[in-house]
């Protein structure tokens, strides 16, 4: 097992031959998650859920800047391990030319950042339209600690200069002032034109509150805070929006903060996160207290790809008999259309399906496609599913509703389905 306390000093000859040999398949982090190398992009399995990092069992991977470093260390070595030998090649002499004797964890991160973007810039990987959004998703994760975003450090930091200067990056530009904000944003209105209801700003008293989400139906086990359902229903567009603010259960500030929009109408479906859409951080508690949605990041921006998870006929992902299991015959959770359509610029988003082959489980609802992003199947080696890690708990807690669930592992005989399903999720890798 490999330990992330390093301390301050890291030799050079060190890394590079990490780098260059590759890494053993299994690392634990100081707060026993477990980073497992994924076998065909070397980068450590991991699981984006409303914000947060789970590792391979499932556990949050806290947001500490230790375990960022180490996350993203992990991520950066990974890639490294699956790159040409003439690209690590260019990168040892890069590194080489430009040594930093001393570093904190801060350094360390933002050194992991620069080097996982050099790689995927310059190395024709064959997950690549997964990795970058991924990478994307676990900056936006660093800036929690830091509450700064990752291009302003990476300009602003001195020891690190010279070897960003080798790699040659492209930041974004820097913001001199904050921008005006908008009172509607072009996503906002792309939703607008596909009759989406648009969410109020919070703290308007529109939204309801329904209850809290039950731990118990949660998927990922997390002590440290608590998700609340609130509503909110546009009596002039026919849909649905549910706000998910997750809150610390000592200071009861907001942490995590999704939203999810479906018409009635067209079956489109729209996404929010409380991630400032000019500068790509984590928003403060505060900020999201009175969240605005023209401030945050939509469905075009979030790197964290939501309908891995979210995908079916209808957005929402519902447990039966929990604060999600919202009445039909008082919010419109299902459409007038077949199948619904997320709306997002970003190519790995995507909702088609229905699967065939079933024959129990669509006596209820039909069940999506399992593949990884965009539920592409011909992803070749194929990408480890996030929705079959959801499906499984599923099967065990909640489904069918009505009786005992059918169970995983070792399903009742007449739930036939679950062991294609299983079949299926094994061929992705995500067993």
């Amino acid at each position: 097992m490999l330990s992330h306390r390093l301390g301050r000093f890291v030799p050079m000859a060190a890394l590079l031959l990490a780098m260059t040999i590759g890494l053993r398949s299994i690392a634990t982090g100081q707060d026993n998650f477990v980073l497992k190398a994924s076998p065909s992009t070397g980068v450590p399995q991991l699981y984006l859920y409303h914000g947060m990092v789970l590792d391979k069992d499932l556990r949050e991977i806290p947001p500490t800047l230790d375990n960022i470093s180490f996350v993203l260390r992990r991520f950066s070595e990974g890639l490294a391990s699956r790159s040409s030998s003439d690209i690590n090649a260019r990168m040892n002499d890069m590194l080489r030319n430009a040594q930093v004797a001393e570093m904190d964890k801060s350094d360390e991160l933002l050194r992991s950042v620069a080097l996982a973007r050099w790689l995927l810039k310059n190395n024709d990987y064959p997950q690549k339209d997964s990795l970058v959004p991924l990478l994307g998703a676990l900056e936006v994760w660093a800036t929690i600690p830091t509450r700064e975003g990752i291009d302003d450090q990476l300009r602003n930091n001195i020891q690190l200069a010279p070897m960003l200067a080798a790699l040659d990056l492209e930041l974004e530009p820097e913001e001199a002032d904050a921008p005006d904000e908008p009172e509607t944003t072009d996503y906002m209105k792309e939703c607008m034109r596909e009759q989406v209801p648009i969410p109020p700003d919070w703290g308007d008293r529109r939204w309801v509150f329904r209850r809290h989400l039950d731990p118990n139906y949660s998927f990922v086990a997390d002590a440290n805070s608590i998700a609340e359902v609130w509503t909110y229903v546009d009596p002039n567009v026919p849909g649905l929006c549910v706000g998910l603010p997750r809150k610390d259960v000592k200071t009861k500030d907001i942490g995590l903060f999704g939203i999810i929009c479906q018409s009635k109408t067209t079956g489109k479906a729209c996404f929010w996160d409380n991630v400032d859409r000019f500068t790509h951080r984590r928003m403060l508690p505060e900020q999201s207290k009175r969240l605005k949605i023209a401030a945050v990041e939509g469905g075009s921006q979030i790197v964290e790809n939501c309908t891995n998870c979210h995908r079916g006929k209808n957005v929402f992902v519902i447990h039966p008999r929990t604060a999600l299991d919202l009445p039909e015959k008082e919010f419109a959770i299902d459409h007038d259309v077949e199948w619904y359509s997320p709306i997002s610029g970003q190519k790995t988003w995507g909702n088609p399906g229905p699967m065939q082959g079933l024959s129990s489980c669509k006596g209820c609802h039909p069940i999506p496609e399992l593949a990884a992003n965009n539920n592409d199947p011909s992803t070749d080696p194929p990408e480890a599913s996030p929705y079959c890690r959801i499906l499984e708990q599923v099967v065990n807690k909640t489904m069918p509703p009505g009786g005992a669930p059918a169970g995983w592992l070792n399903p009742q005989s007449h739930h036939r389905d679950v062991g294609l399903l299983r079949d299926k999720c094994k061929a992705l890798g995500s067993e």
